[in-house]
């Protein structure tokens, strides 16, 4: 086993951010240690931090320990607020709803059957936010329905 350095793309290009993932996947199956590196990034999409917060998935749940290294400063605020590098550090509960420290931002989340009501009410004060006055119940219904028939149909 090895120790695998994931250099993070800078880029927002979708095109660039899936030849990293199909390239890094090659790797998964002998990584002790996984290396993300921030290197200059400044900026990441939410979309790119979902592929990431799954990539960096691919190599944890087969027991690699995942480190994180350099980044630009108001880059490294963000994801401490966001509690992205909280994930995959021994000892994180991952069983439970956690909040991030920014009231702007949803938090990062694996999807699992015992908290998608914590989620989902979560989700709504969130958006109650932005949409005052506004009936959400149709918005959690839905997400109700897309949460659960990941567990049913997967």
């Amino acid at each position: 086993m090895e120790d695998y350095i994931l250099k993070v793309p800078s880029s927002q290009k979708a095109e660039d951010w899936f030849h990293f993932i199909r390239e890094s996947l090659l790797h998964t199956d002998r990584v002790r240690k996984l290396i993300v590196d921030f290197n200059t990034v400044k900026f990441m999409d939410t979309d790119d931090f979902v592929l990431l917060a799954c990539l960096i998935e691919s190599f944890y749940i087969i027991g690699s320990d995942i480190k994180f290294i350099k980044g630009k400063d108001g880059l490294n605020n963000h994801l401490y607020h966001i509690k992205f590098k909280e994930y995959w550090k021994k000892g994180f509960d991952r069983n439970k709803f956690t909040l991030s420290f920014n009231h702007s931002t949803l938090c990062l989340w694996k999807i699992s059957e015992n908290i998608i009501y914590s989620y989902l009410m979560y989700a709504c004060q969130y958006f109650e936010k932005f949409a005052q006055n506004k009936d959400l119940i149709p918005l959690a219904s839905n997400l109700d329905e897309v949460f659960n028939n990941i567990f049913d149909h997967a």
